[in-house]
């Protein structure tokens, strides 16, 4: 399943969404507020972490390596990848 993190790190669902992340077949995709997350990344261990790269840039948000920096193309790559998707 793909993850799609649209609020901040701070809010309930952020958290809500990691305690049902199964890192074995779940991505999750960070974008709007959700790309704060990459300042203060506290992800468990085998996640795959995307952001969106215009919501980085337009926050002025530089992702570490542990995070994938996608763009569009990217983010109809990963929802195509995935037979479902969940929005938070």
């Amino acid at each position: 399943m793909l993850h799609i993190l649209h609020r901040s790190p701070q809010s309930g669902d952020f958290k809500a969404c990691l305690g049902r992340i199964d890192p074995a077949t779940d991505d999750i995709l960070l974008i709007a507020d959700a790309v704060y997350a990459v300042l203060t990344l506290n992800m468990p261990e085998g996640i795959s972490l995307y952001a969106l790269e215009r919501d980085l840039k337009a926050r002025g948000v530089t992702a570490n390596a542990a995070v994938m920096v996608i763009d569009d193309a990217g983010f109809v790559a990963l929802t195509e990848k995935h037979s479902s998707s969940l929005s938070w």
